[in-house]
């Protein structure tokens, strides 16, 4: 022991004290966590500062508040508890009452700059074997073993009994939290090896890929390519999923994987279909919508238009908007807008064309892109981006797909370049490109080089990672999957570098791997 070391043996209290955590506390205080607090009469003492709440109060985050009323479920992101609660309060589960809530309306999270680099947190179906001398020979976080690439993360694969061939997916999933647990689920369409097979429908967690349910029973297996909805269509306060059956009917499946009905037949359509499902009539359950066909919340056939329905090579794919300012959205089957009047409930629902425009059908979307309060239509159909007059089906524009001569993937409409105008973003056999619409004229904002000259009609999707106010692109072709910039990067600088030349090449991505 150094003479500067002391040793002060144990605490000596007097009296009625008592040690606690190396000091001594007087006997109307108790011992908590190893330091002495006032005694709140069996209740353990609250906060920092170690307060007893009084007997209208409860300890929540350190502090003592009143409550409000009881109730049963705690907010999260997939739930809302606003019939629970009163405006201010938020749900806590464990005390089974209404607190106030703590968040930050002001609070904004910044991420890093130039830090983009995802992995994956877990895969899914079966593994293609892919040869390899070097890490660099495989995908990203892979490493390669034995001259093989290998995983870092968990991999899932079907159990024997759970259609352990159907592990393909080439339609786009839905991310909602299906099982009301507070984890947002995937629920995605699978396939063969034969994508013209029929299909098998599974709902897995979106935290670990845990399997939730796969739909096996033969009367409900799907068209394998199509792309499923997900609502409330029996308002019992869960989600339902909508999606096209093996032939020209829909099938919905409850939240707990249980099929629910097969619809009445639509006469429109292909392969490869999106339903929705949006209320039409303002009341009651929603209806849901394929094509060009409205059915009710029971799969009865309300209306199916004979003209335009959202087709071109693959299809349908329609829209829902309020095109005419009736506050009652329209359906958009590619070039037709049809318009609905009256009631499910009131037996007089019926449907009409609003316009038919003389451009071929197609994919669509809307957006006001001039904000003068009224939307445009977006359609791509054979190599092209065409603008209609949303209220008359007017062809306002029209723009190339750099390198396609037919198709086009579905529109993705956002603000790609953070003007605060939204934009273009679509897939070609060849090209992804971006553009612009002020209205009246199509601008090219940037073109990537892609390869999907099998279909031509993939999809991409958006979304602001770094939000700075501009969105990405997500896009997988046949052979990758990239993350592109809104912008080129050197466009985003003052004057703008050399890059800024409309080619987003690979160098300019913010991600890529291989599929």
């Amino acid at each position: 022991m150094s003479d500067t070391d002391t040793d002060t043996g144990p605490v000596e209290c007097t009296g009625e004290q008592f040690e606690c955590g190396g000091d001594c506390c007087e006997a109307d205080q108790v011992c908590f966590l190893d330091s002495c607090a006032d005694d709140c009469g069996g209740a353990p003492p609250c906060g920092e500062d170690k307060l007893c709440c009084d007997m209208s109060e409860v300890c929540y985050l350190g502090a003592c508040v009143v409550p409000g009323n009881a109730c049963t479920e705690m907010l999260c992101a997939t739930k809302d508890d606003a019939e629970q609660c009163d405006d201010g309060f938020v749900c806590d589960s464990q005390l089974g009452l209404c607190v106030p809530a703590k968040a930050d309306p002001t609070c904004t999270y910044v991420p890093p700059q130039n830090v983009f680099e995802p992995v994956p947190l877990f895969t899914w179906g079966e593994r293609a074997n892919r040869s390899c001398n070097a890490d660099a020979d495989c995908q990203n976080a892979e490493v390669c073993q034995n001259g093989a690439c290998a995983v870092t993360w968990p991999h899932i694969t079907p159990a024997d009994d759970d259609a352990p061939d159907h592990t393909n997916a080439s339609s786009i999933p839905v991310v909602v939290d299906i099982d009301d647990n507070c984890v947002p689920d995937i629920i995605f369409n699978t396939y063969s090896s034969n994508a013209s097979a029929n299909g098998v429908l599974r709902a897995i967690r979106g935290d670990t890929g845990e399997k939730i349910w796969s739909v096996i029973d033969a009367e409900y297996e799907t068209d394998s390519t199509a792309n499923p909805a997900v609502g409330d269509i029996d308002e019992d306060g869960l989600p339902e999923v909508v999606v096209q059956g093996e032939g020209k009917y829909l099938i919905a499946i409850d939240n707990d994987g249980t099929p629910m009905w097969k619809s009445a037949n639509f006469s429109n359509g292909e392969n490869s279909g999106a339903a929705s499902i949006a209320n039409l009539d303002g009341e009651g359950p929603p209806e849901i919508i394929f094509g060009a066909a409205v059915y009710d919340n029971l799969g009865n056939l309300l209306f199916e238009g004979n003209q335009g329905y959202g087709q071109d090579g693959q299809g349908p794919i329609s829209c829902i908007a309020d095109l005419d300012g009736d506050q009652r959205p329209e359906v958009i089957g590619g070039r037709t807008a049809y318009s609905f009047t009256g009631t499910v409930a009131g037996n007089d629902f019926a449907g009409a064309t609003l316009w038919h425009s003389a451009v071929g059908d197609g994919k669509c979307g809307v957006a006001d892109f001039d904000l003068d309060g009224q939307p445009e239509v977006i359609l791509v159909r054979g190599g092209r981006i065409y603008a209609l007059n949303g209220q008359t089906g007017v062809e306002i524009s029209n723009i190339n797909i750099p390198g396609s001569s037919d198709r086009g993937g579905a529109p993705n409409i956002a603000d790609f370049d953070g003007d605060g105008t939204p934009d273009i973003g679509t897939a070609g056999s060849s090209r992804y490109v971006v553009v612009t619409f002020d209205g009246v004229t199509f601008t090219e904002l940037w073109r990537a080089t892609v390869e999907d000259d099998s279909s031509r009609v993939t999809g991409s999707s958006v979304f602001d990672f770094d939000g700075d106010g501009r969105n990405e692109v997500v896009y997988n072709d046949e052979k990758w999957i990239r993350i592109y910039p809104g912008v080129e990067p050197d466009c985003q600088l003052n004057p703008p570098g050399p890059g800024c030349d409309g080619n987003m090449s690979d160098a300019e991505v913010l991600f890529q791997d291989r599929n």
